[in-house]
């Protein structure tokens, strides 16, 4: 009977890790942006420094339970974003674009566009 027992703790245990090596672990999928995302996740921009080739749309998502906004003098500011909420930049012309958030002192960030 004690072995039947450890033999299913360990077969459920089992299945439970795969699962979360399969879907990420957060067990969503998505324990890091994707190439073309930011996220804003405990008080700052992940990551800090996205570098991207020029033509790609830049989506920031707050993953924070409190405001967060992208503010730049370089391209279309956000406004505040409520936790799930979305931000989106086509960028088009090489560079380096700053962007802050204007309500969490410290938190910054930078695209960096390249050549096709």
């Amino acid at each position: 009977m004690k072995n039947t027992l450890r033999i299913l703790i360990l077969l459920i245990a089992s299945l439970f890790f795969s699962s979360c090596e399969e879907n990420g672990a957060n067990g969503n999928g998505d324990d890091q942006p994707a190439d073309h995302e930011v996220w804003m996740q405990n008080l700052a921009f992940v990551p800090g420094t996205r570098t991207i080739t020029a033509g790609t749309t830049v989506v920031w998502i707050n993953k924070d339970n409190v405001l967060h906004n992208v503010t730049s003098t370089e391209f279309q500011s956000s406004g505040n974003l409520a936790q799930g909420a979305t931000h989106s930049i086509t960028f088009d012309e090489q560079g380096a674009f700053d962007y802050v958030c204007t309500l969490h002192p410290g938190m910054e960030g930078t695209i960096v566009v390249t050549a096709k």
